[in-house]
């Protein structure tokens, strides 16, 4: 009877633990931060990240719309993904 207090004690923490394991390894590469890094605006000397962005489209009015495409050597996602 004093087991199941000491599982359910487990299951809880590895439940806050495990979700913050999961983001920890992602590094979001942004250009706005250090310019002088990037040669070329793609390449960055400090980690050797390759990144491009592009954009495709503007629409401007009073809303404006803006269509851009990121590239980024060190993205961790895989497989079938909405964006890019």
């Amino acid at each position: 009877m004093t087991i199941f207090p000491h599982w359910l004690l487990t299951i809880f923490t590895l439940c806050l633990y495990l979700p913050a394991l999961s983001a920890g390894h992602l590094q979001l590469v942004s250009t706005e931060s250090d310019p002088n890094a990037f040669i070329q605006n793609s390449v960055n000397v400090i980690n050797g990240d390759y990144c491009e962005s592009a954009t495709d489209l503007v629409i401007t009015g009073p809303d404006v719309l803006v269509v851009q495409r990121f590239y980024s050597t060190k993205d961790t996602i895989s497989g079938i993904q909405a964006g890019g």
